[in-house]
């Protein structure tokens, strides 16, 4: 679908909380985008400036994020915690400014994954939080060496690799 005739969803303390699917909608502007449910399909969504976090899965399990689109110049994109599992991130581009395009508490890393995602950060932005930060795709991959295998981003040895399809992706 085109983003430009999707429906907005904005300036809300939770901008979509509900069950069931939740799919081709802009949701940007709220303190936290979407706010995930148990068993619940987040896809192919534009999701961005969201002063928290654009999507919350807390306390949730199942939940299947695919296809989405991220911006933050803030939040982070997606934050899983409060015993989260199975959660599954897959063919998402995000893009973080000064918060995380995945943070994933110790006590949700039950059951994830994540792979074919474009992950890019820039100023104090950071890709992951895995027990500890990572910054970098290479380390990210080599250190976990479960995720992401198959997704592109920011690394030393080409900085700039996930820049312009990032970039390129988000629009205000």
């Amino acid at each position: 679908t085109d983003h430009e005739r999707a429906s907005l969803v904005e300036l809300n303390a939770v901008g979509v909380e509900t069950t069931g699917p939740i799919q081709y909608t802009r949701i940007g502007h709220n303190g936290i985008g979407i706010r995930a449910s148990s068993g619940q399909r987040i896809h192919h969504n534009l999701v961005f400036d969201d002063t928290t976090t654009g999507i919350l899965v807390s306390g949730r399990q199942d939940v299947r994020i695919v296809s989405n689109t991220l911006y933050s110049a803030t939040g982070d994109n997606v934050r899983i915690d409060g015993a989260s599992s199975e959660v599954e991130l897959r063919s998402n581009v995000l893009y973080a400014e000064t918060g995380y395009d995945v943070w994933v508490a110790n006590d949700s890393q039950t059951g994830f994954f994540s792979d074919w995602n474009d992950l890019f950060a820039r100023g104090a932005g950071k890709l992951v939080f895995w027990t500890r930060d990572f910054t970098d795709l290479l380390d990210w991959q080599a250190d976990v060496a479960r995720f992401d295998l198959h997704s592109i981003g920011a690394t030393a040895p080409a900085p700039l690799a996930a820049r312009t399809r990032a970039a390129g992706s988000v629009t205000d």
